[in-house]
């Protein structure tokens, strides 16, 4: 065998085992020192200020369409309830216009009563990876560390992509969401990434009133026996049925990414703080 055709099929050998090891963009080809994967994502920073804070509206282009950013405000000590919505939405939704990148659309929370930031997240079908990283020093003026939790997940609002409300039912499946909280605190060990897709991974049954149209194809037919607004008796879908005789046709999810499980969700999040002055988060598509 002629030497160029051994160096031939020798590039060709170490092309395959590179292509046959190499990770797609959003699955991470590597861990960086900060904690973070390699690779494209979308990134959304809270972001502390000290008093009171007066939240600018988002800033037009020439055409006077919002531009929105990538920034959320919140207290280092809160007074009042910090909240986070969260939107993703497919296309055409009347109630949601089609994002094609991370957009905060109220960039301010906790500096008064009732009143959560807001920011869209764009569709993908597969869900995301989500890391976040605390930043800054490690301890408060008194000498406490700063911290932060992310706790209590749940849903503000399911429709589908006609505008009907789904049901989200405990009773049916009560594992809810795979995270339920998450605290970080600021050591004085250099900060690192964590990973917490699971506060976005939910299990449960989302069922949709007979009377709205119902999922296709549904798992189980739901019947609430004495009209307490509680789906009380589900059974599984038979092939040759669509649901007769009961009120809800129901889906179950295992783990699913929460934004797939309706056409419009909205997602809300409560934090706490203590003085914690920068939350980087990055959403990476699988």
């Amino acid at each position: 065998m002629g030497k160029m055709m051994r160096e031939a099929i020798l590039a060709g050998i170490l092309i395959f085992l590179f292509a046959g090891y190499a990770y797609p963009a959003g699955q991470g080809s590597g861990v960086r020192p900060d904690g973070f994967p390699s690779g494209w994502h979308f990134s959304l920073d809270i972001m502390t200020r000290k008093g009171d804070l007066s939240c600018p509206g988002a800033p037009c282009d020439a055409f006077g369409d919002p531009v929105y950013g990538n920034v959320i405000f919140i207290p280092e000590h809160p007074e009042y309830a910090m909240q986070i919505i969260m939107e993703s939405s497919t296309k055409g939704h009347k109630g949601s216009p089609v994002a094609t990148d991370l957009q905060v659309t109220d960039a301010c929370t906790g500096f008064s009563p009732d009143d959560p930031a807001i920011l869209r997240l764009p569709k993908h079908e597969k869900g995301y990876r989500v890391y976040i990283r605390v930043t800054g020093k490690s301890s408060n003026n008194d000498g406490g560390l700063r911290a932060v939790e992310i706790y209590d997940p749940e849903f503000t609002v399911v429709q589908d992509e006609h505008g009907n409300d789904l049901l989200y039912l405990g009773l049916v499946t009560d594992r809810g969401f795979l995270t339920s909280s998450a605290s970080f605190v600021r050591t004085s060990a250099k900060s690192r990434a964590l990973d917490i897709t699971g506060l976005f991974q939910w299990s449960g049954s989302v069922c949709n009133l007979i009377a709205q149209g119902c999922f296709m194809p549904p798992d189980s037919c739901c019947v609430d026996k004495n009209s307490d607004g509680i789906f009380d008796e589900c059974s599984p879908m038979a092939d040759d049925s669509l649901c007769e005789g009961a009120q809800a046709c129901c889906a179950e999810y295992l783990n699913e990414w929460v934004f797939n499980i309706g056409a419009f969700i909205e997602d809300l999040w409560s934090m706490d703080n203590n003085g914690t002055k920068l939350l980087q988060v990055r959403f990476y598509p699988l």
